[in-house]
């Protein structure tokens, strides 16, 4: 029995919001699987406000980080707004994330090593099913997060992230 292929869209948000929005449901309305949007928030539209419209503004297409990164914004944060954005588009909401390239290079922060890139997928995991996670000696959750789940990709594009993307990754 042959599989049917599934095929995504990245969008790299550089034109003006409404665009993007436009591009996604463009994209649903091709047929599309998927569509990835690209995080780098000093060069690029945000993330968080585009992904909201998007799931808003869709209704079968899955959408998703192409990709974040654990440093740029803090991690209760994303998976705040991850759990949020599940809300908006129950079942269609995954997440890539990666070490960083533009991002956090762009505001002068280094990219996570593999070590952190591991810890901030574990951490996001446990937050999301509303979860206790300790940062800076400090005890956190998500209060309105009951064992919500959130697929998470891993971008890699060198041997120790492609292990760690077998290993941890959905």
């Amino acid at each position: 029995m042959a599989r049917k292929i599934a095929f995504n869209v990245v969008l790299f948000p550089t034109e003006p919001a409404s665009e993007t929005v436009r591009l996604g449901k463009l994209a649903e309305r091709l047929g599309y699987e998927g569509l990835w949007v690209g995080d780098s928030h000093i060069i690029w539209r945000e993330l968080y406000v585009l992904l909201g419209a998007l799931a808003s503004e869709t209704r079968r297409i899955r959408i998703g980080s192409g990709v974040t990164h654990p440093h740029v914004r803090h991690l209760t944060l994303t998976a705040s707004a991850f759990v949020t954005l599940g809300e908006l588009a129950k079942g269609r909401v995954r997440m890539g994330i990666g070490i960083g390239a533009s991002g956090p290079i762009n505001i002068g922060v280094k990219r996570a090593s593999v070590a952190e890139l591991e810890n901030a997928f574990l951490n996001l995991r446990k937050l999301f099913k509303g979860e206790a996670v300790q940062f800076d000696g400090k005890e956190m959750r998500l209060m309105f997060a009951p064992n919500y789940k959130v697929p998470i990709y891993i971008s890699a594009s060198v041997p120790r992230t492609r292990e760690l993307a077998v290993r941890i990754g959905d």
